[in-house]
């Protein structure tokens, strides 16, 4: 039998699954559909990421349905979530680096979601992952003047900023 400490934290998690549904993947959408549509990003490159951000879309409505239906299993669907989303993002921000620079943004998303659902040293953890991810991208996809690194380090420092502000956040809700 569920404790009412139990059933509140299910419901706090929903809502964070929910909020994160409602915000953060039609944004994700806009960054996508934008670099397919308006950069010179390559035909095919363009129709994969589209048909990428259905299966997104698909999977990050299914989880809250999962997360709704066996509430048990929410750390797991969650995590699963999390890598997912940092595959699928990992791979788009590659695509379309050279063409749409903002797409670094799903870093930023990714972050985000981390700061709400996670205690303040796995945000530090994943800061430092997509920090490791997006130098590792931006040195493979050619980056090379000091003006471009320095928007580099300014994204990276944006990342570790908004992931920590939102944590503490969502904790000093609480």
């Amino acid at each position: 039998m569920k404790s009412e400490l139990d059933t509140t934290e299910h419901e706090k998690s929903m809502l964070m699954v929910g909020l994160v549904n409602r915000y953060m993947t039609p944004f994700a959408a806009i960054l996508v559909l934008s670099g397919a549509a308006l950069s010179p990003v390559p035909m095919k490159a363009s129709a994969a990421a589209c048909a990428i951000l259905v299966l997104t879309w698909v999977m990050n409505n299914a989880t809250h349905r999962l997360v709704a239906r066996y509430p048990e299993k929410m750390t797991a669907i969650r995590d699963g979530r999390v890598v997912a989303n940092y595959i699928i993002d990992l791979g788009l921000i590659w695509l379309f680096m050279p063409y749409w620079p903002s797409i670094w943004l799903l870093f930023l998303l990714t972050i985000i979601a981390i700061g709400a659902y996670e205690e303040k040293r796995t945000v530090i953890q994943h800061a430092a992952l997509l920090t490791a991810m997006l130098f590792i991208v931006s040195y493979a996809r050619g980056v090379g003047s000091l003006t471009h690194w320095g928007d580099v380090g300014v994204r990276c420092a944006t990342l570790w900023f908004t992931g920590l502000f939102t944590n503490r956040l969502v904790a000093s809700l609480r």
